[in-house]
């Protein structure tokens, strides 16, 4: 399998003017996407939050503020609507509601 055009394409498709999102950006999101994952993968390890924190504390600094990092180990492990994700799914459904906020709110069929 050649994925040089796969490579390709991802490129292009980030640089074309559509791809409104700045590199600081894209690594702010990608880095707390990755934050949520690891906070619930610790989490379902039966890990606590603080030791979550101390684990995970390299992830604060230029992208991620002390306010967000904390924000998010929180919300991993004391929102209901977190108990049950993690892994890659979480991660990817984090990373696009950071680079393009909430979905379009749904509407029933009619």
């Amino acid at each position: 399998m050649n994925i040089k055009p796969i490579i390709l394409l991802l490129a292009c498709s980030i640089a074309s003017p559509a791809f409104a999102t700045t590199p600081d950006q894209m690594t702010t999101c990608s880095l707390k996407a990755e934050l949520y994952a690891s906070a619930a993968k610790m989490r379902d390890e039966n890990q606590t939050p603080q030791d979550a924190a101390k684990f995970l504390g390299a992830y604060k600094g230029k992208y991620i503020s002390a306010d967000d990092f904390k924000n998010v180990i929180n919300t991993v492990y004391f929102d209901d609507r977190f108990a049950n994700a993690g892994g890659f799914a979480l991660q990817k459904q984090m990373l696009d509601y950071c680079l393009n906020g909430p979905p379009p709110a749904l509407q029933p069929l009619e």
